[in-house]
């Protein structure tokens, strides 16, 4: 009886931290957005993509030395098919950028991101209680409205745009599920054979395309902030995941533009359009639900 409820509490206690985890997660990768945004803005979106990889090797190594483990070739191998399908999906969304087409595929990829390792989790066997399933839904739809630009017909969309964004959002949701195949033992290894991969297909992009690493020096500093936001943002979902369920951590950290868009809104007084406003209110109650 005393290990059944020792069992209890250790799952509870997962929970917990998969939960917060995910949520710290969500709230850093948006930061990272909000951050390379604004690099991006004065140098390419590539460049900074590149630059911020790069900048967080180093302390990437320090949170590997904090939380050590023991990484199977199985572990780093996800951990590069990770950041090969990172990579893969910054081209697809360069390509929308450079089309004009990022309103399309910016809430297409951003729900199907989230759904990729939902339907994985689920076919592996994982279960949501009703309250779950139901926050679950609703945060698909809250991302969904967060994300829509609404000067963008989506009527108007092609099919090559709609395939982009599926494909995009496919890749980025399986770097969530490579991530989370990863074992708990392996601790952060497979974030550094991800950040590596990531790395090495941004170059082979930059070397295809052509594409010009030219920098001023703010953009710069402003890029390696990126970086560490993102890096934080992945070593907390790799925890999530190893404390909770993938369907769970996948979904809550996809709720990042929420995080994205309050910055936008204080930092740069930015407006958030109505439907953007009650993305956010729905993303709460996601919250809630999911939480309960």
């Amino acid at each position: 009886m005393r290990e059944r409820k020792r069992e209890a509490r250790l799952r509870t206690l997962g929970r917990v931290i998969s939960i917060a985890c995910s949520l710290l997660a969500a709230l850093s990768y948006g930061t990272g957005d909000f951050f390379g945004g604004i690099a991006a803005r004065r140098a390419a979106a590539l460049a900074v993509t590149f630059i911020a990889n790069v900048s967080s090797v180093l302390p990437l190594m320090l949170l590997v030395l904090l939380r050590p483990g023991q990484a199977t070739f199985s572990d780093m191998l996800f951990g590069v098919l990770a950041g090969g399908c990172a990579g893969t999906a910054l081209v697809l969304l360069y390509g929308a950028l450079a089309r004009g087409t990022m309103g399309i595929v910016s809430p297409i990829s951003a729900v199907v991101a989230a759904l990729v390792p939902l339907v994985v989790g689920l076919a592996l066997g994982e279960h949501l209680r009703t309250l779950q399933a139901i926050g679950i839904v609703a945060a698909l739809i809250a991302i969904a409205l967060i994300s829509a630009d609404g000067g963008v017909d989506a009527r108007a969309a092609t099919r090559t745009e709609v395939r982009s964004a599926v494909l995009c959002g496919v890749f980025f949701g399986l770097v969530y599920v490579f991530l989370g195949f990863a074992r708990s033992q392996a601790g952060l290894w497979p974030l550094a054979a991800e950040r590596g991969g990531a790395v090495i297909a941004l170059g082979l992009v930059g070397v295809l395309t052509r594409a010009p690493l030219v920098f001023g020096g703010r953009s710069l500093w402003v890029s390696c902030l990126a970086g560490f936001f993102d890096l934080g943002a992945q070593a907390l979902y790799l925890i999530a995941r190893q404390a909770g369920t993938l369907s769970i951590a996948a979904v809550l950290t996809s709720l990042y533009p929420v995080s994205t868009f309050f910055l936008a809104r204080v930092v740069l007084g930015e407006r958030l359009r109505r439907l953007q406003i009650i993305g956010v209110l729905i993303a709460l109650g996601a919250i809630a639900l999911i939480v309960a």
